[in-house]
């Protein structure tokens, strides 16, 4: 009974391997909010069209974006700070220094990018409709 208690046990611990993987999303923006906080304006920007690759490596708790315009070895990293029910998230929306802001919503697919500028005072942010992608070849 007890060599039976501890194959299950064993067992147990060689069945919960990490299910850590890549993916892949085609994302394309489809709204760009610009805040300036000298003048209090919001503008919004349904024309900002953009395509990003955006990787998310959940055994890394990374997610990596990739633009057209950008080469593929100064790609954005993000550290995935907490992962909930529905989103994972990397950064604080309320915007310390000059850092970003991102999360990624599991259901829908929305990707959010913050960022802000001090010349002048100014908060962006963009959002991204994802959608999973395969490597063509």
């Amino acid at each position: 009974m007890k060599k039976l208690f501890l194959y299950v046990v064993l067992g147990l611990f060689f069945c919960n391997v990490g299910f850590a993987k890549v993916f892949d999303f085609k994302c394309s923006s489809f709204l760009e909010l610009k805040y300036v906080k000298e003048t209090y304006k919001r503008e919004e920007n349904y024309d900002y069209k953009i395509m990003i690759h955006v990787q998310l490596d959940t055994s890394q708790k990374t997610i990596k974006s990739f633009n057209d315009w950008v080469s593929e070895e100064s790609h954005d990293i993000y550290k995935i700070d907490k992962i909930t029910d529905n989103q994972y998230r990397s950064g604080d929306s309320l915007l310390k220094d000059s850092e970003k802001f991102l999360f990624l919503n599991r259901y829908t697919g929305v990707l959010v990018e913050k960022s802000k500028t001090y010349v002048p005072d100014t908060e962006w942010t963009y959002f991204y409709q994802c959608e999973p992608t395969k490597q063509l070849y």
